[in-house]
């Protein structure tokens, strides 16, 4: 009697359970201007069919586009022509962004529940041969390495992905980077922050997590920029502010959980198309004012990059650029901080709006909310720095284009800029920008400068002291203190 009952409930069982695995078929219509739904919910396993019903091609890729890297298998690898449709099963579960990778402004979401979480994991490259034998050979003789890392050029290989490819597993992510700076001479005969990027991207690809553990600052820290954006590309939607979040706080001093945080929001404005609004919102997430705000900036510095065609993403567009000169700020959520991190780098949109004439830019900077106006002067400052190449005398020059009351605005963010750049292999860069002020300038600064040490190298005085040592000696109290000059 027991073995019937025994058998009666394994039928049952197997009954239930080969119903609930049969896989369930969802239909998504590509239809004129978008995604008919464009946003589904369904089970682990299941499938989805996506229709043609538009006029011309249509091509439903993963996110980001255009390498579709989050699921690459998520992919027809291929137009799907009017009339005809492509179904792809869904194995993983997670919170899948998708886009129509010929009109990749057409966009729409997969939700996929399931026990499965996607996981984070760095590339899976191909066996690269010459790649082996290169460090084999090299580790035999490595004279000859230091002799061939003279020869190249470090600025055209961080553009170009094979070169890339081939030379980071030889010598990691980290010499190539001192590689750049050398070749770029410290930034001072090309800005190198986007080539970083790129070299950031790559190296977390090959190298995985482990690069944020000595990362870059270099270059205005795009080495740590490129490998969040990449990292970001690899994280499954439910988890991806925790797992940013947990990342960054993992640094161990304010500037470099700043460049990380900024560095998801150039991950995320790529993430989420470039759908600004969309991107903020995901920001808005993060637990800390000062994280939501390090995470704006890098969502409207990467707004920008991306119309100019130095975006995380070669070949993609954004639609939040205008005539206006003051959009997209005129056009975001009215936050407060929301604004303020908008209108600290509008003025870089401003740059090539007025064909880099920044007379014109201080003009336009007057006609900003009354509450942000001296951030865009500051902004201002930033460009200044950027398009010197950090060059002191050439600063105070263009800063002095501003009315009076907001030189000391444009100062501060050259001398951010400046400071930014170097990072923890910070000189006397800054200190020569301070000498080149008035002395009621001078200890203003200073103080800027002291502040900033702080954030960069934390409770070691020995290294705030060793670069305040380079000031003048009026000022090394205030800058190893920190005072700040109003």
């Amino acid at each position: 009697m027991i073995w019937k009952i025994v058998l009666v409930c394994l039928f049952v069982f197997n009954f239930a359970t080969g119903v609930l695995a049969q896989d369930q078929l969802h239909q998504i219509k590509m239809v004129k201007g978008g995604f008919d739904p464009q946003e589904i919910k369904i089970n682990q396993g299941d499938k989805v069919n996506f229709i043609n019903q538009d006029k011309v091609d249509r091509w439903p890729a993963s996110n980001i586009h255009p390498t579709h890297g989050i699921y690459p298998e998520f992919d027809p690898k291929k137009p799907i022509e009017p009339n005809q449709s492509w179904q792809f099963q869904f194995d993983k579960s997670g919170f899948f962004k998708f886009h129509d990778h010929l009109n990749p402004s057409l966009t729409g979401t997969i939700v996929v529940k399931g026990i499965n979480e996607v996981v984070v994991k760095k590339k899976r490259q191909k066996p690269n041969i010459a790649n082996f034998f290169s460090k084999i050979y090299y580790k035999i003789f490595p004279a000859k390495l230091e002799a061939d890392l003279k020869t190249f050029d470090a600025v055209k290989i961080a553009s170009d992905q094979s070169k890339l490819e081939y030379w980071i597993p030889i010598i990691g992510g980290e010499k190539f980077m001192e590689k750049l700076v050398v070749d770029s001479r410290g930034g001072s005969k090309v800005d190198c922050h986007q080539e970083s990027h790129l070299v950031g991207r790559t190296a977390f690809e090959l190298e995985g997590k482990k690069v944020f553990k000595k990362p870059s600052y270099n270059c205005h820290s795009g080495f740590l920029h490129g490998a969040m954006e990449a990292f970001i590309a690899q994280v499954g939607q439910k988890d991806l502010i925790k797992e940013v979040s947990k990342l960054c706080q993992s640094f161990n001093t304010d500037f470099g959980k700043f460049e990380c945080l900024h560095g998801i929001g150039h991950g995320l404005a790529a993430y989420e198309d470039y759908n600004i609004p969309a991107a903020l919102d995901l920001c808005k997430k993060l637990s800390s004012d000062y994280g939501r705000r390090s995470c704006y900036g890098g969502i409207f510095m990467e707004n920008i990059m991306v119309d100019e065609g130095r975006g995380a993403i070669k070949g993609h567009k954004t639609n939040w650029v205008s005539n206006d000169p003051l959009f997209p700020c005129s056009g975001v959520d009215k936050d407060y901080f929301v604004q303020y991190e908008c209108y600290q780098m509008q003025t870089s949109r401003m740059l090539h709006m007025f064909d880099y004439k920044f007379s014109l830019i201080s003009s336009e900077c007057q006609n900003a909310p009354q509450d942000m106006v001296e951030v865009c002067f500051k902004s201002m400052g930033r460009d200044t720095a950027g398009q010197t190449l950090r060059d002191p005398l050439k600063i105070v020059d263009l800063c002095q284009i501003t009315p009076h009351q907001y030189f000391r605005s444009c100062i501060r963010g050259a001398l951010n800029v400046i400071i930014d750049f170097w990072g923890d292999s910070i000189k006397d860069q800054p200190q020569k920008l301070c000498q080149r002020l008035n002395e009621d300038d001078q200890g203003f600064c200073y103080g800027i400068l002291g502040n900033r040490l702080k954030d960069i190298f934390g409770q070691d005085k020995n290294k705030i002291r060793l670069v305040c040592n380079e000031n003048d000696k009026r000022y090394i109290d205030i800058c190893i203190n920190g005072t700040a000059q109003s």
